[in-house]
C-alpha cells in the first residue's frame, strides 16, 4: 500500500504561505461549527518513526482555538493504568460532543510495536485490530467522527530524520530510546501497519 505513495513530494514554501492563512480559516470555522454539534471529532496522528507526527500535533494545536481541543500522548501506560482493563486509559480521554480530541499515538501503537518485536504473532495483532475495529465502530455508532492522520516517508528519510534527531539529543544531553532499533526495523513497521490498516 505504501509503496504506491508520492513519497518526496512537497509543496513550495511560497504556495504553502499563500494557503496557509486560508486553511487556517476554513479549519477553525469547522472547528466553531463543530462547537454546536452534539459529536466529538477523534483526530489520531500516527505513522514512520521520523515522519513528522509531533510537528503535525504542533501545528494543529497552534492554528485551532485551545478551549476546543485536547491533545493526548499515549506511550507507555502509568501504574493506574496497568491497574485496569487497556481501553479504560483511551475512554479517559474522549472528547466531549463538540470538541476535539487529538491521540498522539492511539489504541494501534501498543499492538503494532508488540508485532515489530515478536512480542506477538500475527494471530493475535488481528485479533487485536478486530478488538479495535469493534471499538472504533462503537464510537462512531455513538456519533464519534474519527480521522485516521499517518504519516509516511521513506526508509531512507526516517533514517535522515531519526539521525538528526539523534544529534540534537546529544547535545541537550539525553539520547532518546528505541529509535535507532525502529529505525533497523523500518521494512517490519511498514508490513505490520499496513496490515493494521487494512483491517480497521
Amino acid at each position: 500500500m505504501f509503496e504506491t505513495l508520492e513519497l518526496g513530494r512537497k509543496v513550495k514554501k511560497k504556495d504553502f504561505v499563500e494557503a496557509e492563512m486560508t486553511l487556517r480559516h476554513q479549519l477553525l470555522q469547522l472547528q466553531f461549527e463543530l462547537e454546536q454539534q452534539a459529536f466529538p471529532v477523534i483526530v489520531i496522528v500516527s505513522g514512520v518513526e521520523g515522519a513528522g507526527k509531533g510537528s503535525v500535533v504542533h501545528q494543529l494545536n497552534k492554528w485551532m482555538d485551545p478551549r476546543g481541543i485536547e491533545t493526548y500522548a499515549f506511550w507507555d501506560t502509568s501504574d493506574e493504568e496497568q491497574q485496569r482493563p487497556h481501553y479504560w486509559r483511551f475512554w479517559r480521554a474522549m472528547p466531549a460532543h463538540g470538541r476535539i480530541g487529538v491521540f498522539f499515538g492511539s489504541w494501534y501503537t501498543r499492538p503494532i510495536i508488540d508485532r515489530i518485536f515478536d512480542k506477538i504473532d500475527d494471530a493475535e495483532l488481528d485479533a487485536d485490530m478486530q478488538r479495535i475495529a469493534e471499538f472504533e465502530r462503537m464510537l462512531c455508532d455513538d456519533g464519534a467522527l474519527i480521522v485516521k492522520l499517518w504519516l509516511h516517508i521513506g526508509e531512507d528519510s526516517a533514517r535522515e530524520q531519526l539521525e538528526q534527531d539523534r544529534q540534537r539529543a546529544l547535545q541537550l544531553l539525553r539520547i532518546p530510546d528505541g529509535d535507532a532499533a525502529q529505525s533497523s526495523l523500518y521494512s517490519d513497521l511498514v508490513r505490520v501497519s499496513e496490515r493494521a490498516i487494512r483491517q480497521t
